[in-house]
């Protein structure tokens, strides 16, 4: 996940219109459907816009979506071990407009009335979404509906001039050719994404070959 959200964030210029990648803290949407040329997430569904979201979560982070008038779409948000903590979509939610806040482990606060709490386990999260396209339907009106799902600080939520800060995700350890970066890398993921409970007895034997919560020596 570490290793793929730095892709997914890593925008290619200039991006195709099937490309969803988009810089930290964005969202990111497909302008098409799927080519045979596109490259980010090989796929037989061809009846989506995909849409990708890497969510820093320094503070809560406010996700809108729109009225859809019952048409199917869906936002996943996945933690960095890749469990599905929240569907938000046609399935569970509705389609009518509503505001969903990204709530980091730890955040103590109260949030203003009508919005949904959705609490993670990780300080980073994954959005990853879906919107239906009719077979042979004009795009233009979807690319309008796409513009108004809409993410944003907590803290920034009134600010009608908001616009998201150019970041970046810190790289991963430097390769070496000793044969233990995979090693390395993990340590790092880990003291980003702390080992959960259930797993922690099993990730103490680890120690024995040096990789431990501290780092791998």
């Amino acid at each position: 996940m570490e290793r793929v959200i730095r892709d997914y964030t890593s925008v290619p210029g200039p991006r195709p219109a099937t490309s969803y990648r988009a810089p930290l803290n964005q969202l990111g949407w497909a302008q098409s459907l799927a080519t045979p040329a596109a490259k980010d997430m090989p796929t037989a569904n061809n009846d989506t816009l995909y849409l990708s979201s890497v969510v820093q979560l320094d503070e809560p982070y406010v996700l809108h979506v729109p009225d859809t008038a019952d048409r199917y779409y869906v936002v996943d948000v996945f933690n960095m071990w890749q469990e599905l903590q929240h569907y938000v979509g046609r399935r569970t939610t509705g389609t009518a407009a509503g505001d969903y806040v990204l709530v980091p482990p730890g955040w103590q606060g109260t949030l203003p009335e009508g919005m949904q709490r959705l609490d993670v386990s990780t300080n980073k999260v994954w959005l990853w979404g879906r919107l239906h396209v009719k077979d042979g339907e004009d795009l233009a009106p979807l690319h309008a509906l796409q513009q108004q799902f809409t993410l944003r600080p907590l803290s920034q939520r009134d600010n009608r001039d908001y616009q998201p800060k150019a970041q970046a995700l810190p790289p991963l350890p430097v390769a070496s050719d000793d044969g233990l970066d995979f090693f390395r890398e993990l340590a790092a993921a880990i003291k980003d994404n702390p080992v959960a409970p259930r797993d922690e007895a099993l990730f103490a034997q680890f120690g024995r070959f040096g990789l431990t919560a501290k780092g791998f020596d």
